[in-house]
């Protein structure tokens, strides 16, 4: 996720806690928590407003604060995205704002979430090692991207188009 440090050399290897809510993760006792990788298993259902976008939002901004407020090693959720069958998972930033203040977090996958949960729900202790190497170094300048065509039949008419362009995740340029 976007803002998150990367785990310390050889990777994070911790007990798994399971949330089904923000809700639950700022409701839990920390004693259940410390020292523990929090998984949030949120589940966006598609929906044309895409008004599940909103808590799939809050969950990967608030939730590693949360957790690592708590005593968190590290944190996990579900991807904010609906595909059930994609491997590539949507991630999104962290609110992480103090370099001190930071844990280990990442996105599964739908399917790779699904089968963590799988795991989980036999109710035994599961252990999840994770191995980031990410973070934000030195100064960067960003840039904007502009374009205009000209319509053929219609050049006088405007239509504005916005859009987004990152690589939080799977690349190291725009994409």
């Amino acid at each position: 996720l976007g803002y998150s440090p990367g785990t310390p050399k050889g990777g994070l290897t911790a007990q798994v806690v399971k949330f089904d809510s923000l809700d639950a993760l700022k409701a839990a006792d920390p004693s259940a928590i410390r020292g523990k990788i929090v998984y949030i298993g949120f589940r966006m259902q598609r929906h044309k407003d895409g008004h599940d976008y909103g808590m799939g939002s809050a969950i990967h901004t608030q939730g590693p604060v949360i957790a690592q407020a708590k005593g968190a090693a590290g944190f996990l959720l579900r991807s904010a995205g609906t595909d059930p069958q994609s491997r590539t998972p949507h991630a999104g930033v962290t609110g992480f704002r103090d370099p001190a203040r930071k844990i280990p977090a990442a996105a599964l996958s739908n399917p790779d979430a699904d089968q963590l949960e799988r795991v989980l729900a036999y109710g035994k202790p599961v252990t999840v090692k994770l191995d980031l190497d990410c973070g934000i170094e030195g100064e960067y300048t960003g840039a904007n991207v502009i374009g205009e065509i000209t319509g053929a039949k219609y050049p006088d008419q405007v239509v504005a188009i916005g859009g987004h362009l990152d690589s939080w995740d799977l690349g190291t340029g725009a994409i």
